[in-house]
């Protein structure tokens, strides 16, 4: 149990250094749902109303978050003229032509 324990602690770790924080908050709240999606499916277990609501809730949430969030992204790049790292590559394409 510790050995999963700490390999689990080590992917959350590398990926918030890979990811950011809010790309692995989105990937385990959508791991947590997904997981509550196929339990039901797997077990044939009954689900509610109320509960087949608030999951639809949760899936449509993370649906939205992910749609503003890459509007946003592309209205930076426009208001920037790029994404960040094509003016990274700029920038030392322009200090090897000096």
């Amino acid at each position: 149990m510790t050995i999963t324990n700490i390999l689990g602690l080590i992917c959350i770790f590398v990926g918030l250094s890979l990811l950011g924080p809010i790309k692995l908050a989105f990937i385990t709240s959508s791991r947590k749902v997904f997981s509550v999606l196929a339990s039901i499916l797997v077990f044939n277990k009954h689900v509610s109303t109320h509960k087949i609501a608030g999951i639809a809730l949760v899936i449509i949430g993370m649906a939205l978050e992910n749609m503003t969030s890459r509007k946003v992204k592309r209205e930076e790049e426009k208001f920037t003229g790029g994404t960040l790292k094509n003016q990274q590559n700029d920038h030392k394409n322009e200090r090897k032509e000096k």
